[in-house]
């Protein structure tokens, strides 16, 4: 494996009823927040709302996006990703889907150790339901997708929870073993307390083998791994998804983290892949 210390470095860079408050924050991005209750803390996104929204009747797929560690989930990377994906649908490169970018804090995506936050309870069991009741989701197919940590969130997300994930998408993920976030992090008991709870909440490689009949049933390829740094932690999940007999797509290319390196390298799968994906049958 290579040096973890340069990685870390490199990661550091780049159902009740809810009433949620909203702000426009740019032409194309919206930037909303769940209010706290009793039950959970405030729950901070963004959504992108394709151009044909509030012409058609029809019901749009939804993309979850997670960010790295850099906690950006409603600044310039996220408004650049969001101008990007508009511009696609413009050009009739995609079929146009919603789009949420949720603050998943310091990047962990998980209920942490000591509950500050439960951050997967509150995409599951209220984010999502949100979107569902006050968007015309189309709930067959929502992705996550997500960048450095949020590759492995969204490849948590999709392992651990298949019946409410289509595909996933990772670009660069940090998807590592229990040692190798130690090696980077030094540990951080408040998030994650040991392996085994690192296997159960932190991580897709437990979810693999758990889950693994419900994932080889989706349809077609439903994984995008693409690899520029994290290459060698990105072939290590890949060997274990082809030892459950789960298909999917790995792009490596050069040598570098950097968001808009990762991105601009692994633009033409992605586009091909979420196409591909979103023009099947709903499932």
């Amino acid at each position: 494996m290579k040096n973890f210390t340069t990685l870390l470095f490199a990661l550091l860079a780049g159902m009740m009823p809810m009433q949620s408050i909203c702000a426009q924050e740019s032409d194309i991005l919206e930037e909303c927040a769940i209010p706290a209750t009793d039950e959970h803390g405030a729950i901070n996104f963004c959504i992108l709302v394709p151009p044909s929204y509030e012409i058609s009747p029809g019901h749009f797929p939804v993309i979850y996006y997670m960010h790295g560690m850099n906690r950006d989930y409603a600044g310039p990377r996220a408004k650049w990703i969001a101008s990007f994906f508009d511009k696609q649908f413009k050009e009739g490169q995609l079929p146009e889907f919603i789009m949420v970018f949720i603050d998943g804090g310091e990047g962990y995506w998980l209920d942490h150790y000591d509950g500050d936050p439960l951050l997967e309870t509150d995409i599951v069991n209220y984010l999502i339901p949100y979107m569902d009741k006050n968007y015309r989701t189309n709930r067959s197919k929502r992705l996550t997708m997500g960048y450095s940590l949020g590759g492995n969130g969204a490849m948590y997300f999709y392992t651990k929870h298949p019946e409410l994930f289509a595909a996933a998408i990772s670009l660069d993920g940090g998807i590592v073993r229990y040692e190798d976030y130690l090696l980077r992090t030094g540990g951080r008991p408040e998030i994650i307390s040991d392996s085994d709870y690192f296997y159960e909440y932190g991580s897709p490689y437990g979810w693999v083998k758990r889950n693994h009949k419900a994932l080889i049933e989706k349809p077609d390829t439903s994984i995008l791994l693409t690899a520029g740094f994290v290459i060698d932690a990105n072939k290590e999940f890949l060997s274990v998804l082809e030892d459950y007999k789960i298909p999917a797509k790995f792009v490596e290319f050069g040598y570098d983290h950097e968001f808009g390196f990762v991105f601009s390298e692994s633009q033409d799968e992605l586009i091909h892949f979420i196409a591909k994906r979103l023009n099947q049958p709903g499932e």
